[in-house]
């Protein structure tokens, strides 16, 4: 990105950032990441090219900071008075949880984007990296048996997104409680 998000934002910035977020998801409703043009962005978000390229590189930047937000949310305000062991499954509802309160807009872009597209090897991949890092700092887990930490929140992370990718894609309409018992199943027997 071209721009530093570690800074604060000016009112501007921030105004026109969620304005290429949301014309990106709704190009994305209607088209593949694969057709998609950063023109048709630009037409969704009512901005120019030129300023689309004032904060980003191209499609792929785009999608980057669109992951990269969602994840801003789910990191918000984790609660520290939660048991260590329950964390996982905390983190795991409220990745659902986002993804059910946007049932609509997903269940568009999912119906435009196949499983195995670009779009959605993006967000997987992101996923990991972030729900991985989440794991780490907010579950802290242990070393058991000689297992180091980065590799137990390395599973937890791995099946945090392996639920919810299943949820998304083989039953989309489950509910929370049925994924939520899901993930802790697997969760103890492993």
């Amino acid at each position: 990105m071209k721009i530093d998000l570690d800074k604060p934002l000016t009112r501007g910035a921030t105004r026109t950032l969620k304005a290429f977020q949301s014309g990106f998801f709704l190009e994305l409703s209607k088209q593949s990441f694969e057709k998609l043009t950063v023109n048709a962005v630009c037409v969704a978000s009512d901005y120019p090219r030129g300023t689309f390229y004032n904060y980003f590189d191209d499609k792929f930047d785009l999608c980057r900071y669109c992951w990269w937000t969602i994840y801003q949310i789910i990191r918000q305000d984790l609660p520290d008075d939660i048991a260590s062991a329950q964390r996982p499954i905390y983190l795991f509802k409220r990745l659902f949880s986002f993804f059910k309160a946007n049932h609509t807009l997903v269940s568009a872009i999912l119906a435009k984007n196949e499983r195995g597209g670009q779009l959605w090897q993006s967000a997987a991949t992101y996923m990991r990296e972030e729900a991985n890092a989440i794991v780490l700092a907010y579950c802290q887990p242990i070393a058991a048996d000689g297992v180091p930490p980065q590799l137990t929140a390395r599973f937890y992370s791995d099946l945090i997104i392996a639920v919810l990718e299943w949820c998304l894609f083989a039953e989309p309409d489950i509910a929370e409680s049925t994924a939520v018992q899901y993930f802790k199943t697997l969760l103890q027997s492993s």
